[in-house]
């Protein structure tokens, strides 16, 4: 079963040239035999297009900007504001606050819910952006990995500190 949105993204990669009609049906067909698969990994696999050219049309289709995460520096502040868990559960990475407006980058933008659990958890309002499921992913392990590295040299100094007031 092709659901609209699903329709739409194959149309959306058609009318940016990265697929022919024919591919496209292609594609369909080749999503029959993987009931669950969505249709931009079936083009990927299928060495049609590439996931730049899926996040794209991702993109267009939910009307969000596409941020680039390796090009993308995130304030501390930021990263203080989603837990590394939840940034792991939900697949998403915030990048911005402005105006209390959080932004998450994330890969599935179709995950409405995790937007709401955010703007929940977090009091602020949560705009998506898409990105890569791999940037994502890439971005949380490097960015809460500083993180952690940070605390642990900031309570190594605090402890050295403490130790050397303590010694006659």
């Amino acid at each position: 079963i092709i659901t609209m949105a699903q329709r739409r993204l194959g149309q959306i990669v058609v009318e940016n040239g990265h697929l022919t009609e024919d591919q496209l049906w292609d594609v369909l067909e080749e999503q029959k035999q993987r009931p669950g698969e969505v249709i931009g990994k079936v083009a990927v696999r299928m060495g049609l297009v590439t996931e730049e050219n899926v996040t794209e049309a991702l993109a267009e289709q939910w009307g969000m900007p596409v941020v680039n995460l390796s090009e993308t520096t995130i304030p501390p502040k930021v990263l203080e504001l989603v837990p590394q868990t939840m940034a792991e559960i939900y697949k998403i990475m915030p990048i911005s606050l402005k105006n209390d407006v959080l932004t998450v980058a994330m890969a599935d933008p179709q995950n409405v819910a995790a937007l709401d659990d955010l703007r929940n958890f977090l009091g602020y309002d949560v705009r998506g952006a898409v990105s890569d499921l791999k940037d994502v992913e890439n971005a949380i392990a490097l960015n809460y990995a500083e993180k952690q590295d940070s605390i642990r040299s900031e309570e190594r100094r605090v402890g050295h500190e403490c130790r050397s007031r303590r010694s006659p």
